[in-house]
């Protein structure tokens, strides 16, 4: 990496372009190796959810009453919970 730095306080463009090429190929290389989530434990049941939720919040914002936020606040906690056992089951798997 000291090499790098040096050429680059060098201000030369072709070692500069040089340099950037070979550090973007050097993340490219390690890059290969890492493994991402991709949310393959979202499935229809966490939808379902969410779109409840969603329901139960516009019910809420539309009415404003006491029993739709107590109702919209009973979901959300149900879809988190789902989501997140979800997740943990992906996870553990």
């Amino acid at each position: 990496m000291k090499i790098v730095l040096t050429r680059i306080l060098m201000k030369d463009g072709k070692i500069l372009k040089q340099t950037i090429k070979e550090t973007k190929q050097q993340l490219i290389e390690n890059d290969e190796g890492t493994e991402t989530l991709k949310n393959e434990w979202y499935n229809e049941e966490c939808k379902f959810a969410i779109e409840e939720m969603k329901k139960a919040r516009v019910e809420w914002l539309i009415k404003g009453k006491e029993k739709e936020e107590q109702e919209y606040r009973h979901k959300r906690k149900e879809a988190h919970k789902i989501i997140r056992n979800k997740k943990k089951a992906y996870i553990k798997n």
